[in-house]
């Protein structure tokens, strides 16, 4: 059986915004390299919009998704708003994760 949803598995077969900007507007780094999930997130803004995003990340399935779904929701919103996206905002957008993720 398989514990993730129909739209983690499409998120995971069709990921959207993988990959980096040239000429970024912002770029943030998140974990350890060392020893765990590792993420680099870069930003375009255009009139505090976010026109566009990409990320590079290492880590496990959920975390993988759950990127690409930050992704998907933050593009279009006014910086201070994409700033108050939440953990739940992504598993939302990801019809739930397994508890222990």
């Amino acid at each position: 059986m398989n514990e993730y949803s129909k739209k983690v598995c499409e998120h995971s077969q069709n990921p959207k915004n993988a990959g980096t900007i040239k000429n970024t507007d912002g770029i943030g780094e998140f974990g350890d390299p060392v020893c765990g999930d590792f993420l680099h997130v870069f930003i375009k803004i255009r009139d505090d919009i976010i026109s566009d995003i990409k990320y590079q990340i290492y880590g496990c399935h959920a975390s993988i998704e759950c990127t690409n779904a930050m992704s998907k929701l933050a593009i279009g919103q006014n910086i201070d708003d994409a700033i108050l996206l939440r953990e739940e905002d992504m598993i939302n957008a990801l019809d739930e994760l397994p508890e222990h993720k």
